[in-house]
């Protein structure tokens, strides 16, 4: 099991974590917290995951004015 997917599998688990993922503005930010936790998670990977279901949760990228739409 990767890296990525134990953390989701954390995060499925732990409603005070997914408040945190939720208030996080950024896919780095997310990675920071993963990455806290003991996940070797980057801001990439979360990023190419975006769109898709993985152990359950589907990931999603929220494009913020500004931004190059479809950079990943």
């Amino acid at each position: 099991m990767s890296a990525l997917q134990s953390f989701l599998e954390h995060l499925q688990r732990d409603g005070r974590l997914q408040r945190r993922v939720q208030s996080a503005m950024t896919a780095a930010e997310v990675a920071m917290i993963a990455q806290e936790l003991g996940y070797p998670v980057s801001g990439s990977e979360l990023l190419l995951l975006s769109g898709k279901s993985l152990t359950g949760m589907r990931v999603l990228r929220i494009d913020h004015p500004g931004e190059y739409p479809h950079r990943y």
